[in-house]
Formats: structure tokens, C-alpha cells, sequence
């Protein structure tokens, strides 16, 4: 990915079942190059996850959370969610 030059690698598309993992992120960071961001579907239920999978991802990610907020009928605060990841 790295060499073919890519600028993003996604870690599913969240329509499967779980999504991305917490373990599926820190792979990927491990063996992805500095300049490839990762962009992970599905997985995320809470503020804390948002912020641990900014940390295992060394903050070159970006993720999708839609049905996991309130507007969508989901738990999250879509206002609490925009604090979070700024």
C-alpha cells in the first residue's frame, strides 16, 4: 500500500458485521508507511473509543460512525462527537 503509493487503507467497510477492531488499527499502523492514513468503518459505540483508536492509529486516521449517533438513532452526541475530534 505504502509503495504503490495510497494515501488512505480502509479497514472494511462496516456493513460486515463489527467493523474495524481495535486490533485490525493497530495492525494496519504497524505496517503502513507515515504518509498513508487509515480510515476505519464501523466499530465505534463511544467517546472513548473514538479516542483510543486515535491513539492506537497514531492520529492519521479518520473513521465513519453514522448509525452510533443520535440523529441516526444511535447513543452519540453528534455536538459531543464534533468536540471530541477537534
Amino acid at each position: 500500500v505504502t509503495r504503490a503509493g495510497a494515501d488512505y487503507i480502509k479497514t472494511s467497510t462496516g456493513f460486515g458485521g463489527a467493523g474495524a477492531t481495535f486490533e485490525d488499527i493497530e495492525l494496519f499502523s504497524k505496517h503502513i508507511g507515515p504518509n498513508v492514513k487509515m480510515k476505519a468503518a464501523g466499530g465505534i459505540s463511544s467517546l472513548d473509543d473514538i479516542a483510543k483508536i486515535r491513539s492506537i492509529g497514531n492520529n492519521k486516521i479518520d473513521f465513519t460512525i453514522g448509525t452510533a449517533l443520535n440523529i441516526f438513532g444511535g447513543d452519540l452526541d453528534l455536538m459531543e462527537v464534533i468536540r471530541c475530534t477537534q
